[in-house]
């Protein structure tokens, strides 16, 4: 082993110096370049730390924030609250049971994918009702009693109601029988997600008298496979042959430049990568 170590000494010190200055600028020259590389790999790293904690700290908001309701001046009453962010890994590993009831009930597919979003909210109805009625005798203890109330408060929200009964009079006391109730509603809700303050909100809108928005869950799915960060390519050293045209040494140890042909050990650059 030390009798190559000598060899390679004593033939280094046979080059010209031009030749060893070129070989040790060569040298130089890949080193920064790697450097450089391991830069903007460390670069790449920051901006994915940044972003989780950014997803972080915006799913604290929003676990924290509560409904503020507001109307409109068109009367239409709105509800508005943060939104989360996840990605499909995190929510799993978070809440695999909150994702198994979506995929159920919606029946969406089990990666997920092409789901942006995914919303739940609960809606409350309160309401009193006046109807105006109408008996039918049909016999001298039985009558047929009718009601019915349509209400159409606009904007594609309207309430029908209708139904009947026979109501019996059995010595001094009444029975009811044979009580239909047909009830139909229509309910219209808008909703967005507007960016707020640099953080997403959902918003949800109705007309509808007498409603209430109890909750609202929103998320804002973060698909892996839509949102991937794009390949980012390395740069290493590779074992090859080729041939080519460049700068070699002559024998008589001169720099020169020809065609080579041979087996190589090259360095490249992540940015001279296909």
């Amino acid at each position: 082993m030390i009798t190559k170590i000598l060899d390679i000494v004593n033939w280094v010190r046979t080059l010209d110096k031009k030749v060893i200055a070129f070989i040790g600028g060569a040298i130089l020259v890949l080193f920064m370049m790697q450097q450089c590389n391991r830069i903007s790999e460390l670069k790449t790293e920051i901006k994915q730390v940044e972003a989780q904690a950014e997803n972080n700290l915006n799913n604290y908001i929003a676990a924290n924030d509560s409904i503020k309701y507001f109307r409109t001046l068109n009367g239409d009453m709105v509800a508005q609250i943060s939104s989360y962010q996840f990605t499909v890994e995190d929510l799993q590993r978070a809440n695999g049971n909150l994702l198994k009831k979506y995929r159920r009930s919606l029946q969406l597919n089990k990666e997920l994918e092409g789901v942006k979003n995914l919303l739940e909210s609960e809606l409350q109805i309160k309401d009193s009702i006046i109807a105006s009625t109408s008996s039918t005798r049909l016999s001298d203890s039985t009558d047929l009693i009718e009601f019915k109330d349509y209400v159409d408060y606009g904007d594609g929200n309207s309430r029908d109601l209708s139904g009947s009964l026979i109501v019996t009079k059995l010595d001094s006391a009444l029975a009811a029988s044979d009580v239909k109730i047909r009830l139909s509603q229509s309910i219209t809700l808008r909703a967005a997600v507007e960016e707020v303050d640099g953080r997403d909100q959902i918003k949800i809108s109705t007309g509808y008298p007498g409603l209430t928005i109890g909750s609202i869950e929103n998320i804002n799915l973060i698909n892996n496979k839509l949102n991937a960060a794009p390949y980012t390519k390395k740069a290493g050293w590779s074992v090859g042959i080729g041939v080519g045209y460049g700068v070699m040494l002559n024998n008589g140890q001169q720099l020169g430049f020809g065609p080579t042909i041979g087996a190589h050990l090259i360095w490249s650059p992540k940015w001279l990568r296909f």
